[in-house]
């Protein structure tokens, strides 16, 4: 009974000492970072995205989208009008899979490219029923497994990759890449340890003696050590991201981005679905100060000529437009395509892909 007494005293005297030191230790879950701290609260509670192991997040079938109030995504999470899985007989159809250029963030989806891509099918005759498979803030690796589950069940005649480097050439958050995190989960495992049920009271859950305890024996495991020196590479890669050369984890390397376009066009081949690279950059990138997304839409863009898959580079006609005496914000506001980019990017594609249909034998 005295060494009881004791040992809650010792607790209660290390949990004061702790605390009037600041001691503070979060868990895994509360250390890690998904998206980046700003988003990943959404991940885990009522939002727009979801936590998903294969695709890190995915949009929530019906959510409401925040800048378009009263449009809703339909039942497989798709930006659009809702496509049954059985195909109708001499429609074509087109899936996209990109980043916030390409879902249209910010705009009524009247107003963007895929829908005004649609319109000019039409008006050449044709009825195109659109797939955007899109994601806020998402990568080519992230992508791929979107086709693999959500995409392919519903068998495109066409597949528009929009994808330029934008996210996939940003410092890795935790230095995890999203490989790893697909992996396995940055090394935490499934289910996410935000989504595990703790059976200790939340007092002492909190209580510093704990967490203190947690941390000597992460220390002691090397779970704390492979943390630390995860956040330490973002720390020094982030200030030096747009630097081609800089060393340290991206959430998708150069390499792996190519070499994932390759896996894609085998992956559609085998279901006889066309490839088109449509990569669209973001507004930095146009004005010159992303030389990263630049040099990954480069070599992505040289990649598709040594293979021979169609593409139309976007930064291209963007710099077109300029050099013709267009300024970058006339396609841009706030960070985002605005309503004359969309209308810009539908134009050149619609001339591009539009003529072409009949030849691609969909």
């Amino acid at each position: 009974m005295l060494a009881l007494a004791m040992c809650c005293a010792f607790a209660v005297l290390g949990e004061f000492a702790l605390r009037v030191a600041g001691f503070r230790y979060a868990s895994a879950g509360e250390r890690d970072v998904i998206w980046s701290r700003e988003r990943d609260a959404e991940l885990f509670g009522r939002g727009l995205y979801r936590r998903d192991e294969r695709e890190i997040w995915k949009p929530v079938p019906g959510a409401e989208l925040p800048w378009a109030p009263g449009e809703h995504l339909d039942e497989s999470g798709f930006r659009g009008e809702p496509v049954p899985l059985a195909r109708t007989p001499g429609v074509l159809r087109i899936a996209i899979l990109g980043a916030d250029e390409a879902l249209g963030v910010g705009m009524p989806r009247e107003k963007t490219w895929p829908r005004l891509l649609q319109r000019a099918i039409a008006a050449r005759g044709r009825s195109a029923e659109i797939l955007c498979a899109a994601v806020e803030g998402s990568t080519l690796r992230q992508g791929i497994e979107r086709w693999r589950v959500e995409v392919l069940p519903y068998h495109p005649d066409l597949l528009l990759v929009t994808f330029a480097g934008e996210h996939e050439s940003r410092a890795a958050p935790r230095g995890c890449s999203d490989a790893k995190r697909i992996a396995d989960n940055g090394g935490l495992g499934f289910p996410d340890a935000r989504l595990r049920v703790s059976y200790l009271p939340a007092v002492l859950q909190s209580a510093r003696v704990f967490e203190c305890a947690r941390w000597f024996g992460e220390v002691l495991s090397g779970e704390y050590w492979d943390w630390r020196g995860g956040e330490l590479q973002e720390q020094r890669l982030r200030p030096v991201e747009n630097d081609f050369a800089s060393p340290g984890v991206r959430r998708v390397s150069v390499g792996e981005f190519n070499a994932l376009v390759r896996t894609l066009r085998d992956e559609l081949a085998a279901e006889h679905c066309r490839l088109m690279l449509f990569p669209i950059p973001g507004e930095a990138a146009v004005r010159g100060h992303s030389g990263v997304v630049r040099d990954y839409q480069t070599l992505l863009v040289n990649a598709a000529a040594r293979e021979k898959i169609p593409k139309l580079s976007a930064l291209e006609r963007f710099e077109a437009a300029i050099a013709g005496g267009a300024e970058a914000t006339e396609f841009f506001s706030s960070g985002q395509l605005s309503e004359r980019g969309h209308a810009f990017l539908a134009g050149e594609l619609g001339r591009d892909l539009v003529p072409r249909l009949a030849e691609l034998k969909f």
